[in-house]
């Protein structure tokens, strides 16, 4: 028994020592496969930095700087370039040349993966390992990276306690060898695919998706990292669709807005402020406010709107002029939070035409209060005398009636053309359009106001096409604003000038002109003279009400056209107009 209990004993030494040797190997072999690995690891390292590398010089194609890069490499293996399409661009490959992308590591990296094979080189006559990485620039492949490096290069993967102990433990080997050929499959290359995933999304790619069909733990991991990337794509969406609206409506607002960031730089300006300041908006981008503003009172307002801001109060602004023209501009100036830095946010109101309107509704009043103050006074002059004694003489008496009669008309044809053009600014004046011949309606207002010419000797010229459309129009409106401007020009003409009446086709409208040798409008008042009460200096002695202009660009207007006036330096005014041509489908009422 004790021999019994000795053999036993032996044999759980032995099975102990066994087990510390087969330990040992193992131990030994894990050691020696991690050296190997990474020896692997850096490598693909090292390939994956010639691809950053050689990108710049691949992307744009130039192969001569491409072989001069690769001679430069030094000992880091034997370096080829190859094309997207298999062809070979720089370097020498140690395969054939002619057919790279039947290669599998160089077929792998042509699909955006890095790829490593090992096979016997032919020169040689011994086995070499080869590593290619794909050289990727803004998503788009431009080659592939292949570096080649003699197997005797590389760590040893046996050591000699291995090969001491490898043929008594062959089985263990070979299970130790199917374990080790099962891993990766099973860990690594899942751990390796999410982590190339993640890369993805963190370069932007945020439709790539994990596989799920693998082992449990790895599975839950995969899954819950593509719920995160599903989220992250939804908020970055909303984010670029609220970034998208915004920018819309700033782009088409009214007002100018600037956003200024801490160092003084513009960071954001829309086309109305571009507008105002007149800037190019690329270049104001790139420059301080000081220089995109140009005004030392905007630049003022900027500067304290940090010190000067109290958001319980109204916000501050100042009043200025800026472009050419200039343009009366309200600019407002206020400080916002964003993190750790401080927005300032600069709007700009254009006021021209605001300005422009109180201007006009005050010279309404004081030329309306000035038109009705001259009869009004006549009046109440001529009143005060027949009261004191004048009505008893009838000579006296019919004569300031007469006179009180004309009082009464001038006040009488004031407020019929307020009415008119008050009914003409309200668009309630209903048009009765009709093709009309418009050589006749300008041969009609011509003789029409002869009379008023003939004293003055001044001849009235008619120029119309004989193929000229007929025009649409109410014919009784728009002769009213024929002898209005006739009126006016026969009035400014010198005697023994000419007043030219033409029409012209233009396009799909009739132009109308009429055009005298008057002493001309100043430029600057060309488009006011369109406007209610308005009189050139020349005319301000005039007794006229400073209506007529005005109800005729809004009876040209209402026919969908427009009037404007052009004048000569050296004096001559046309008034041109725009009437439409009868539409082909015109149908007259029965």
């Amino acid at each position: 028994m004790n021999r019994a209990y000795i053999r036993l004993a032996s044999g759980y030494v032995l099975l102990i020592g066994v087990v510390f040797l087969i330990l040992g190997i193992y131990l030994v072999q894990r050691i020696s496969d991690a050296q190997h690995e990474a020896w692997i690891d850096d490598q693909r390292s090292t390939t994956e930095m010639l691809s950053s590398a050689l990108a710049p010089a691949t992307r744009a194609g130039n192969a001569d700087l491409l072989q001069d890069q690769i001679d430069q490499i030094g000992n880091s293996g034997q370096v080829a370039v190859v094309a997207p399409d298999g062809s070979l661009l720089a370097g020498e490959p140690v395969r054939n040349p002619d057919n790279l992308s039947s290669e599998p590591d160089i077929d792998t990296a042509l699909a955006g993966q890095s790829g490593t094979a090992t096979f016997v080189d032919p020169s040689q006559g011994q086995t070499a390992q080869s590593f290619t990485e794909p050289i990727v620039a803004d998503a788009t492949l431009y080659g592939v990276v292949v570096r080649t490096i003699p197997a005797s290069d590389a760590p040893g993967t046996w050591t000699p306690l291995v090969q001491l102990t490898v043929l008594l433990l062959v089985v263990c080997a070979a299970g130790i060898a199917a374990v080790s050929a099962f891993m990766p499959r099973i860990i690594t290359d899942p751990m390796a695919e999410l982590t190339s995933v993640a890369r993805r999304v963190a370069h932007g790619d945020l439709d790539a998706r994990a596989d799920t069909d693998t082992w449990d733990e790895l599975a839950e991991l995969a899954a819950a990292f593509n719920e995160m990337t599903g989220e992250l794509r939804d908020q970055v969406q909303a984010i670029d669709f609220e970034r998208a609206r915004l920018e819309a409506v700033l782009e088409h607002l009214n007002d100018g807005i600037l956003i200024v960031n801490p160092r003084g730089a513009v960071t954001l300006i829309n086309r109305a402020a571009e507008g105002l300041l007149a800037v190019d908006r690329q270049r104001a981008l790139i420059r301080t406010y000081a220089e995109v503003v140009r005004d030392h009172e905007l630049v003022g307002l900027i500067r304290n709107c940090h010190r000067i801001y109290d958001p319980e109060l109204p916000l501050p602004s100042r009043f200025i002029e800026l472009g050419r023209p200039r343009r009366a501009v309200q600019a407002f100036a206020y400080p916002i939070s964003q993190g750790d830095n401080q927005l300032v946010i600069v709007i700009l109101r254009d006021i021209t035409e605001l300005r422009k309107t109180e201007t006009v509704r005050r010279d309404f009043v004081a030329n309306v209060s000035h038109d009705l103050r001259t009869p009004i006074a006549s009046l109440k002059a001529l009143v005060d005398t027949l009261l004191a004694g004048a009505l008893e003489d009838e000579t006296v008496a019919r004569d300031f009636l007469s006179r009180m009669e004309v009082e009464v008309d001038d006040l009488a044809r004031l407020v019929e053309e307020l009415l008119e053009l008050s009914r003409a600014e309200s668009r309630r004046i209903e048009l009765h359009q009709i093709p009309a011949d418009i050589g006749n309606l300008l041969r009609r207002v011509a003789a029409r106001l002869r009379p008023h010419a003939e004293p003055k000797m001044i001849t009235l010229q008619i120029s119309v096409p004989d193929d000229l459309p007929r025009g649409f129009i109410d014919p009784e409106r728009i002769e009213q604003v024929l002898v209005n401007l006739l009126h006016n020009a026969i009035k400014f003409s010198p005697e023994s000038s000419e007043i030219r009446l033409a029409a012209r086709q233009d396009e799909d409208d009739i132009e109308i002109s009429v055009s005298d040798s008057g002493p001309g409008i100043p430029p600057d008042e060309l488009d006011r003279v369109f406007e209610r009460f308005y009189k050139t200096e020349k005319s301000r002695s005039d007794t006229g009400s400073g209506l007529g202009l005005a109800i005729a660009r809004h009876l040209v207007q209402l026919h969908g056209g427009r009037i404007w006036a052009e004048s000569e330096p050296r004096g001559g005014t046309s008034f041109r107009l725009t009437i439409p041509i009868t539409p082909d489908d015109y149908q007259s009422p029965e």
